[in-house]
């Protein structure tokens, strides 16, 4: 069985050793930043399943195409709620920044990693809805021209629109760490709150799907960066 670790080992950059990190970005020249927030997403999968599914998917990437995954942003995603709409959540919502914050972070981490040589920085947003992936999309438009090009990988529309905690998030998570999937806790209020209806349905996933759909991100990922790198030269 592949285990988490496995997608993980020696490309974490709060994991690497010495002067590890800085030797792979100047041999590979690729970076990968995690994004999301913290979310219900029924009662199956946890909390922060946009930041953990993004950063398994950006290890994977690491593990394939080479590069540095810094550490998951988890406080990037937007979902600000006033107390009145806190009330009327079935479970815990959360995001501890406004856009503005979350959008400012992301610029300064960005520059970091550019100041430590890195050529292209993979953005990826766990996270889908309009206003995250237009604030992610904004981010990117900030460095062009600059030393280091910053990419969005489009997870959503690689999982054919993606779903919420549903068939494609529950088989990704069930492929990239199945310990913090619980099948046996899928409950009908999920249904109704997450909308999963007919091929949506969360019980229908498994980790060979969510294998292939990694595959999907991987692959397409992979030609992207690649792509890049030649045109930069």
């Amino acid at each position: 069985m592949t285990l988490y670790t496995d997608f993980t080992k020696n490309v974490c950059y709060e994991f690497m050793y010495g002067y590890q990190a800085k030797e792979t970005l100047d041999k590979t020249g690729i970076a990968y930043l995690p994004l999301g927030c913290l979310e219900l997403h029924g009662s199956h999968l946890p909390m922060g399943l946009d930041v953990i599914k993004a950063h398994g998917l950006c290890c994977l990437m690491a593990q394939h195409i080479g590069g540095v995954v810094f550490p998951a942003h988890y406080y990037s995603g937007i979902h600000m709620h006033n107390p009145e709409q806190q009330k009327r959540c079935t479970g815990m919502w959360g995001n501890l920044y406004t856009d503005a914050t979350a959008r400012a972070s992301i610029i300064d981490i960005v520059t970091q990693i550019q100041y430590m040589g890195a050529k292209v920085c993979v953005l990826h947003s766990g996270h889908y809805p309009g206003v995250q992936s237009e604030m992610v999309e904004s981010v990117a438009a900030h460095f062009a021209g600059s030393s280091c090009k910053v990419i969005v990988c489009p997870e959503k529309k690689l999982c054919n629109g993606g779903d919420h905690a549903g068939i494609c998030e529950t088989s990704l998570l069930l492929y990239l760490n199945r310990n913090l999937v619980n099948m046996a806790a899928i409950c009908e209020q999920g249904y109704t709150d997450h909308d999963w209806a007919g091929a949506a349905d969360p019980k229908l996933a498994s980790a060979a799907k969510g294998e292939e759909l990694a595959g999907i991100i991987v692959s397409y990922m992979k030609n992207e960066i690649n792509r890049i790198l030649t045109l930069e030269g």
